[in-house]
């Protein structure tokens, strides 16, 4: 079970952080789905059970949410401030 959980974070975590970046936040109800598929079809073929199922499908949709939030988070920081250019009073003539 926990081989299972633990390769699954990364991989997940780093697709939320792509969406992050690219997307709003609209977009974590398909890729969701697509993790939750993508999760069932790699238990079953590990013939895994329906527990190791559930836990793993929510440790990935935790993580593509996660990944989304840390990346809108870490742009939000990365801005640049708008700064309104400093004019001399010189350039125009002097104060008025």
């Amino acid at each position: 079970m926990a081989h299972l959980v633990i390769t699954s974070i990364l991989p997940v975590f780093i697709a939320g952080a792509i969406l992050g970046r690219r997307y709003s936040a609209l977009v974590l109800v398909p890729a969701g789905f697509i993790v939750v598929v993508v999760i069932a079809v790699i238990a079953t073929a590990l013939s895994a059970s329906f527990w190791t199922y559930v836990v793993t499908a929510l440790v990935g949709l935790s993580c593509l949410q996660l990944g989304y939030v840390a990346s809108v988070a870490v742009g939000r920081f990365n801005e640049q401030p708008y700064r309104t250019p400093q004019t001399s009073l010189k350039r125009y003539g002097g104060s008025q």
